[in-house]
């Protein structure tokens, strides 16, 4: 172990993120991108005695695509999930259907060391439960949600008949999808109705972009991207290849971060449950209680966000009112 923070952040997941109990047993999902982080989880385990069962997956490209069936098959029969794995299972049928099973699945893509030294990682989740409980309530109630910030983002969006998602960042018999060190409430809007423009500042949580130094505007109609601006050609090439597919432009999931302990850096854990930061999730949504399925989700994060829920204002330029 590189230090006693990267030992105690490691054990913090373990035994109270995944609130993991002797008995239960773990499978640990990882390729070969993050095969050295899922061993130090691993060595901990061992040490400690507990019973674990290792499965190391094909690479995928993007997050939100099905593993193949040989892992299937030893998800489902697991008590926890530890999916250390380079891309995000967490959009996929076969996390839900874990799920489904009672199985609690901890969604960690894209660990590293520098990550697992990280304060976000060692927020007290627990505490933190009752204001994602609350935000995922009124989320819930809402009929509309409008979105706006000083750079120019405006974004309106039906949540008529949609459920708000409380991800607290710990699993237990109650929650049983969590993303340590992400700490937040979400809801998937109807699809066919937003509209407006995102400006966002702060990251677009994939390897080939993270952290923004230009913003990128995002023009959405009808539930769709339909342009992207940016001063940076570099990125709107990327973005106009990735985003092809006329499925992979749907506005699928609303975000909003809790984690105190988080500040943004271009990781998609961290960014997505940083206090105040608002993400939005193009692609799948199925999991989350959308519509559109499709092998993809990418999420961009916005900073100091200003959001009505029904036109009642609920936070302010990042900060909670309720």
């Amino acid at each position: 172990m590189k230090s006693d923070i990267l030992k105690n952040n490691i054990r913090h997941i373990l035994f109270h993120a995944a609130t993991l109990k002797e008995g239960e047993k773990s499978l640990f999902l990882y390729d070969e991108k993050t095969e050295n982080i899922a061993l130090l989880f691993m060595q901990i385990l061992q040490q400690e005695g507990f019973f674990f069962e290792k499965h190391k997956l094909a690479g995928s490209s993007v997050h939100g695509e099905e593993p193949r069936e040989d892992a299937v098959g030893k998800m489902l029969s697991s008590h926890v999930i530890f999916c250390l794995t380079h891309n995000s299972l967490a959009h996929t049928k076969v996390r839900l259907d874990a799920n489904k099973k009672g199985i609690r699945f901890l969604s960690m893509p894209s660990y590293t060391l520098p990550l697992l030294e990280d304060p976000a990682l060692s927020a007290p989740y627990k505490d933190y439960f009752p204001q994602v409980e609350k935000m995922a309530a009124l989320l819930t109630e809402s009929s509309t949600l409008e979105i706006s910030t000083s750079s120019g983002t405006y974004l309106k969006a039906c949540t008529a008949g949609r459920s708000g998602n409380s991800c607290p960042g710990f699993t237990d018999p109650s929650h049983l999808l969590a993303s340590p060190p992400d700490i937040e409430a979400n809801i998937a809007p109807v699809e066919e109705k937003s509209n407006g423009t995102l400006v966002i500042d702060g990251s677009i949580t994939c390897d080939e972009i993270g952290l923004l130094k230009e913003k990128v505007s995002l023009e959405v109609e009808n539930g769709k991207i339909r342009k992207f601006l940016s001063s940076d050609s570099r990125i709107t090439e990327i973005l106009e290849e990735m985003f092809r597919e006329e499925k992979r432009r749907v506005l699928a999931e609303i975000g909003i971060g809790f984690n105190e302990k988080a500040s943004l850096c271009g990781n998609m854990l961290i960014d997505e449950g940083t206090k105040g930061a608002i993400h939005f999730g193009f692609g799948s949504n199925g999991t989350i209680g959308g519509k559109n399925l499709v092998s993809f989700h990418l999420d961009f994060v916005l900073k100091e966000p200003t959001l009505l829920l029904d036109g009642k204002k609920i936070m302010e330029k990042g900060n909670f009112l309720y």
